[in-house]
């Protein structure tokens, strides 16, 4: 999707949209896609059935390559919920851990199209041709004002309205800063006593995302502070151990 249009309708018999000027304005639309882009996403999609080409978006991304990927998220984290934050308050105990969960605002359009390349080139070589052809040169939107004339502006960054690869897309980019950020705290998770953690394993922090949201049920790290006041001279602290 090298260029969008962005133009009315125009309509007849009150609400109902002419056909003949529906039909020509989408066949502006696609005839912008070259013809090597279209036979290359039609033979990706016929290929979707293959997923070991994704697979590394696993275990962060359960967006592609797995069925039932959002049913699979939920599930866990309602179990992780349970565990180290319903049962321990059920006996009067400080929960061990807290659910994050992060919404990245406008990511498709925030997207680095430099970056999105370099991360095609380095984990998904296959694909990268494919990328370089929609995401190499700036795309274009036309937009088509009221006098009838058409005004042209340049979309240097972000993923191109209406690509069918966008999900996609994002969750590759997502994996890319997820699997940064599990190295990290993996190695938090190191440092701490085993015994004294949550899964014996110093609380590594649970992640899961679903295309641009991202879940974690981070470790807490529980401190008593002393207030001035009589009638509570201990209260808990409790804080992000990550």
């Amino acid at each position: 999707v090298e260029q969008l249009v962005l133009a009315p309708i125009p309509t007849t018999d009150g609400d109902k949209p002419n056909n003949e000027s529906m039909t020509q304005c989408i066949y502006r639309r696609i005839r912008w896609f070259r013809s090597g882009s279209i036979r290359e996403l039609v033979a990706l999609a016929k290929d979707k059935t293959d997923d070991t080409k994704l697979r590394p978006l696993l275990p962060y991304n359960y967006a592609v390559g797995v069925n039932g990927g959002i049913d699979f998220i939920t599930t866990t984290l309602r179990i992780g919920v349970e565990k180290y934050i319903g049962n321990q308050e059920a006996v009067g105990l400080m929960p061990t851990r807290a659910l994050v969960s992060l919404d990245i605002r406008n990511m498709f359009n925030a997207i680095s199209r430099h970056q999105l390349r370099d991360i095609i080139k380095a984990d998904f070589p296959l694909l990268e041709a494919f990328v370089d052809s929609l995401y190499e040169q700036p795309g274009t939107t036309r937009i088509k004002m009221t006098d009838g004339t058409w005004r042209d502006i340049a979309v240097q960054e972000g993923f191109s309205q209406g690509c069918p690869l966008c999900p996609i897309l994002a969750a590759i980019v997502l994996v890319h800063i997820l699997r940064q950020v599990d190295t990290v705290l993996k190695n938090k998770a190191a440092t701490r006593q085993k015994s004294d953690s949550d899964d014996g394993m110093g609380s590594i922090t649970a992640m899961m995302a679903y295309v641009d949201d991202a879940n974690f049920l981070v470790p807490l790290r529980h401190q008593s502070i002393h207030t001035r006041t009589t009638e509570s001279p201990v209260v808990p602290h409790v804080c992000l151990s990550e």
